[in-house]
């Protein structure tokens, strides 16, 4: 059973990118101790955007940004047989695309995340 370890809400990505940010980095401090500390774990990285776009782009954008932060990841000293990574593109909503057929920002700038889960 696959057990979830962070929602990194704190590394939200710009629309259409990638890129880690300083903030995005000083969250992932937390998963890069616990995985220090733990050196048996072993995590997966899920990649997730917004509704914008189609599903195949969002699907290789969600993939770039898990692959964003397995990088970042082994830049800190965790070994990349320990991480895998997943996209589930615009597929798995935690916030409203879109209110009362109106565009909501806020909402898609939510779903523009990473989740770590711990492996069996």
């Amino acid at each position: 059973m696959t057990r979830e370890l962070f929602t990194l809400k704190g590394v939200l990505f710009q629309f259409d990118k990638a890129t880690l940010t300083k903030g995005a980095k000083d969250t992932l401090g937390v998963a890069v101790r616990y995985l220090k500390e733990h050196g048996d774990a072993r995590v997966e990285i899920q990649g997730h955007t917004d509704a914008k776009g189609t599903e195949e782009y969002n699907m290789k954008l969600g993939m770039r940004r898990a692959e964003s932060v397995k990088k970042y990841l082994g830049s800190q000293g965790i070994s990349a047989d320990r991480i895998s990574t997943k996209s589930f593109g615009k597929t798995q909503p935690v916030a409203d695309n879109q209110i009362n057929g109106k565009d909501n920002p806020p909402g898609r700038a939510l779903n523009r995340r990473v989740v770590i889960i711990e492996l069996p």
